[in-house]
């Protein structure tokens, strides 16, 4: 089977803990259990946290990933036999806090103190567990062909 990282891999590979990387942790987790030890190639329409979960998974390359950003989270997954899984995001399903979207800009610009940081980071590290705690099926929908 497909070895999946630890979390805390995939979180460095991405370059920081957040609700969307826990999201694609578990959709990548999904996928290897699909996947098993075959190859995969995957076409994305996101550019968003959670390809980074996938692509730290499997070793995408640009030959083995499309991303056709469209700002939808859906994922094609293929064998080289042709067999495919599909994973898409449950509409409104996105995990978010009103307060930590207001810091957000802060923090990524520069401007935020030292205690916004720490909430905003306090928030994420939330969201995250909260990610976690939900089930797949609230996240994201797997479909095969």
């Amino acid at each position: 089977m497909t070895q999946l990282p630890a979390f805390d891999e995939i979180a460095a590979a991405h370059g920081h803990r957040c609700p969307g990387i826990a999201i694609g942790y578990k959709m990548a987790k999904a996928a290897a259990k699909w996947a098993g030890d075959a190859p995969v190639t995957v076409y994305a329409t996101t550019t968003r946290c959670p390809l980074d979960a996938l692509r730290h998974t499997f070793g995408l390359t640009d030959e083995t990933l499309t991303i056709e950003d469209k700002g939808e989270l859906h994922f094609i997954l293929e064998k080289p036999n042709g067999e495919k899984l599909f994973i898409d995001e449950v509409p409104g399903s996105k995990i978010k806090n009103a307060e930590g979207d207001a810091l957000r800009g802060k923090v990524r610009g520069g401007t935020a103190s030292a205690e916004e940081t720490a909430r905003f980071n306090e928030i994420q590290e939330e969201l995250l567990e909260q990610a976690f705690s939900t089930p797949d099926e609230k996240l994201f929908t797997l479909r095969t062909e």
